[in-house]
């Protein structure tokens, strides 16, 4: 038997590492759309590696759950509040 992941773990994995990253910007930001968190240091908060976190970041953006802020930095969207909270609140 194999150790690799089975395509179904990775999609598993790689959507819980979507909510987490989201739910940790809803805390940093307390849920204000104005405020920014630092995309880098949640990654290295969450042990997320460089091309992984570059996914998570890049769906949430696609999906207009976060924005980019400028450099670096990303802030939630009205609807990253939302999902935050329905995830934040099971």
């Amino acid at each position: 038997m194999s150790n690799a992941k089975s395509i179904g773990d990775t999609i598993i994995e790689r959507r819980d590492n979507r909510m987490r990253f989201l739910c940790h910007v809803y805390e940093i930001t307390q849920g204000d759309t104005e405020k920014v968190a630092g995309w880098s240091e949640i990654g290295r908060e969450l042990g997320l590696e460089q091309t992984e976190l570059r996914l998570v970041r890049q769906y949430l953006v696609e999906e207009k759950l976060i924005r980019e802020q400028g450099t670096g930095v990303v802030s939630l969207t009205h609807a990253g509040v939302v999902r935050a909270e329905e995830e934040l609140t099971k």
